[in-house]
């Protein structure tokens, strides 16, 4: 009952300084963590993650009649990640490197109710180090224009939103490790972890212009009922991943193949927002709808290569995933409820809905299924507690050469107890999975190989300051 290789070891911690002065402020801040987390799927292998981000904020208010407020804010990030085999040789570690910055401005430039305009920027670069061959090494250079502004028409506030962004990649020349299409040993593939077949591709620049598009507005149908309507055209740059990556992915055991001739992603969207106020409950209703020309679809190729751990003697066959621009939809709806029960009793009820399709035919694959909720909450003062029943229905809808997923119901309970005598310090109680479920994310890539944890029962001191 233990799964192998599922250790999780982090830590982390960050520090900040501000300097407030008239009408604005000023700070710096760090945050930091290291993790190492096992991959059980391949016993003795493991995760090792570092990252440090920097950021540096100036915000000045009051600066004129039409112009309330003025902000910079601007963050560099290092991440590496290394996957590292069970002999402790590193399979894959690669570097991201990330600069961002925004200036912007809160206005009533346009009409008397505030608004929104601003300048996002930024660069990355990625570069993998060590191991085979998966992604090639890649910058990438963004910048966009945006403003969210609001109106009044016929008594009715309007909210409308833009953005025009434009993202250049460049891709290194790159030799990919395809594996075999027979078992190692046989011929064309006699040496084990040798590049047997590969897939080679030239420096490649690519660039993106995004437009997005968003208007709003809510209707009061009654003094206790509320209607939201949301319209939006949404553009969106494919991912260096989606471009660069072609290669063996250690950690979900895929062989992912990225398309350098991938275009952006569109769709066009309406929202709407059901809310019903009462003296004792808020509920809210949102269905969906959202149809794309093109959708960035990461999807099972049904073809297989034949891959070979470090130690290991026989090869294994990986499924090769392609992203692709395909047409599909998604429909849906989300529901929360809060409701008042007795003096020390709450009530939260949630749940969610989601169909996603390809419009050639078939279902899009790692779709979460259905799921509602409901938490009971207490509150006495010191002392609070909650129980939450979530219930996870099966999901049949999926993709080709994709595992269905079983239901499950996972009940949690929280118990907290804040010190009378020293208000900082608490006492806490987690129980999670209390029904002992076999519980499998639908949306992971491993999920036939790996349950979700066990029925666990937690407890410690919590101090803040």
């Amino acid at each position: 009952d233990t799964l192998n290789s599922s250790h999780n070891d982090s830590y982390g911690g960050g520090v900040g300084a501000s300097y407030i002065f008239s009408d604005g402020h000023t700070g710096f801040s760090y945050k930091g963590y290291d993790m190492e987390y096992g991959n059980p799927i391949e016993n003795g292998a493991y995760m090792d993650v570092e990252s440090d981000r920097y950021n540096y904020i100036f915000q000045k208010d009051n600066l004129s009649s039409n112009i309330s407020g003025f902000k910079f804010d601007t963050s560099y990030t290092e991440y590496e990640h290394d996957e590292v085999e069970s002999s402790g040789e590193i399979a894959t570690q690669f570097l991201r490197n990330t600069y961002e910055g925004k200036f912007e401005l809160t206005h009533s430039l346009i009409n008397q109710t505030k608004g929104v305009m601003g300048l996002d920027f930024g660069t990355s670069r990625f570069s993998k180090e060590k191991g085979g061959p998966m992604i090639a090494n890649n910058n990438s250079k963004k910048i966009s224009l945006y403003m969210l502004e609001n109106f009044t028409f016929n008594n009715q506030e309007i909210t409308f939103g833009f953005r025009q962004g434009f993202v250049k990649f460049n891709g290194n020349d790159f030799a990919s490790d395809d594996g075999c299409t027979v078992d190692y040993g046989e011929a064309g593939c006699e040496v084990a972890g040798g590049v047997e077949n590969s897939t080679s591709f030239k420096d490649s620049e690519k660039t993106f212009q995004t437009s997005n598009i968003s208007v709003e507005t809510k209707m009061e149908l009654r003094p206790d009922l509320s209607l939201g309507v949301s319209l939006s055209h949404i553009q969106r740059a494919p991912s260096y991943e989606e471009l660069f990556a072609y290669g063996h992915h250690h950690a979900t055991e895929t062989i992912e193949q990225g398309d350098r001739g991938l275009s952006e992603e569109r769709s066009n969207s309406l929202d709407l927002t059901l809310n019903w106020v009462g003296e004792n409950k808020n509920i809210t209703v949102s269905p969906y709808y959202t149809r794309f020309n093109s959708y960035i679809a990461m999807i099972n190729s049904g073809q297989t290569q034949k891959h070979m751990h470090e130690g290991e003697d026989e090869s294994e066959e990986i499924s090769v995933f392609k992203y692709q621009n395909i047409p599909a939809e998604f429909y849906g709806l989300e529901l929360q409820g809060d409701f008042a029960l007795a003096k020390h009793y709450k009530l939260n009820i949630w749940g969610d809905y989601v169909r996603a399709k390809n419009r050639n035919g078939g279902d899009l694959p790692r779709i979460p299924p259905v799921t509602l909720g409901a938490t009971i909450l207490g509150d006495w003062g010191n002392l609070k507690s909650d129980l939450s029943m979530r219930q996870v229905f099966s999901q049949n809808k999926i993709g080709k050469y994709e595992i269905k997923s079983d239901s499950y119901s996972d009940l949690t309970f929280h118990l907290n107890y804040q010190i009378p005598s020293n208000k900082s310090v608490s006492v806490y109680l987690k129980a999670e999975n209390l029904l002992d479920e076999d519980i499998r994310d639908h949306v992971s890539f491993i999920k036939d190989k790996v349950l979700g944890g066990g029925r666990s029962i937690k407890g410690g001191l919590s101090y803040s300051f």
